[in-house]
């Protein structure tokens, strides 16, 4: 028995909706003809793909696995859609992209702007985080790119990194803080210290300027992923955090944050473009990108990019 592109479709919306009766409304299919789809599905990969449980479908561990392959086909194939009316000059379809706050920071307002103008019917998604939080919607296609720190660990054969950029870490506090004024990493260590910790170099970076500088981390930390929760105590309490230079310079710190004039060598943030090996891009995604590469290569000077 051959797989049908219809067993993937009924399939994801069966894990997205987490029921049958819910997937057949969502597909406008009698929940008789979907439960068929599954079953068909079931029986040409001869395992099964749902817990049937009281309370509802469950994945199986072969569900689980096959999953995210279907899902990539299914938006692989709205994708080749996506390609054809753009040749024909129809606009629409969607581009979606991760970028984290630094990139945000830096080039976020101007690309969109710049992205409307060339495809005002095309619809922007945009997720935020870590490189490593948008792992799930890359492999599965649903992210056509994410824009992020390096990852510390390697990746696997399923992604590309590109690296665009890096930015120099600073010391940031509020203005007014008693150690503002501070040019010693030496006077810092007993200070109170958030940590973004949302990816391991994000925990790393403060360790591993103390101990480029010879000194102990520091004991007093709290972690914080949370970038609002983190500017918020920042900019209100006695904090020391190591954040790359833009956020200083940003129209969100530029008046509430100020760099601690620290002479010693201090860590810098890579940020890279991530893509699923083997996706191409449709046009709209492939210029948005190039949007982001001129906008590095004309605000940023050489010495930051690759």
């Amino acid at each position: 028995m051959a797989i049908k592109l219809t067993n993937l479709r009924d399939f994801v919306a069966t894990v997205e909706e987490g029921s049958i009766r819910a997937a057949a409304r969502r597909l406008r299919l009698n929940q008789s003809a979907l439960t068929k789809s599954i079953q068909h599905l079931e029986r040409t990969l001869e395992v099964e793909l749902f817990h049937r449980l009281p309370r509802g479908l469950e994945l199986t561990v072969y569900g689980k696995a096959y999953y995210s392959r279907a899902k990539a086909v299914t938006m692989d194939l709205q994708r080749g859609a996506e390609d054809i009316r753009h040749l024909k000059g129809l606009g629409g379809g969607q581009v979606a992209i991760g970028v984290s706050a630094t990139a945000s920071l830096l080039f976020l307002p101007a690309a969109v702007e710049q992205f409307q103008a060339r495809f005002p019917d095309t619809k922007l998604r945009i997720v935020g985080g870590s490189l490593v939080v948008m792992y799930p919607e890359l492999r599965d296609g649903r992210l056509d790119f994410g824009i992020g720190p390096r990852p510390a660990q390697p990746l696997d054969g399923d992604f590309t990194l590109q690296p665009l950029f890096c930015q120099p870490h600073v010391v940031v506090c509020r203005p007014g803080h008693p150690l503002a004024r501070c040019t010693r990493l030496e006077d810092l260590i007993d200070a109170s210290w958030l940590v973004g910790g949302a990816t391991d170099l994000d925990l790393a970076a403060p360790v591993e300027s103390f101990q480029s500088a010879n000194l102990p981390a520091p004991a007093k930390t709290i972690r914080c992923e949370y970038p609002p929760a983190f500017l918020s105590l920042l900019m209100t309490g006695d904090h020391l955090m190591m954040l790359p230079k833009v956020w200083v310079d940003s129209m969100l710190g530029r008046h509430h944050l100020i760099a601690v004039p620290v002479r010693d060598r201090l860590q810098h943030t890579d940020i890279c473009v991530m893509r699923r090996r083997g996706l191409d891009p449709t046009p709209a995604a492939s210029h948005l990108l190039t949007i982001f590469e001129r906008l590095i290569a004309s605000l940023l000077p050489p010495s930051t990019r690759p």
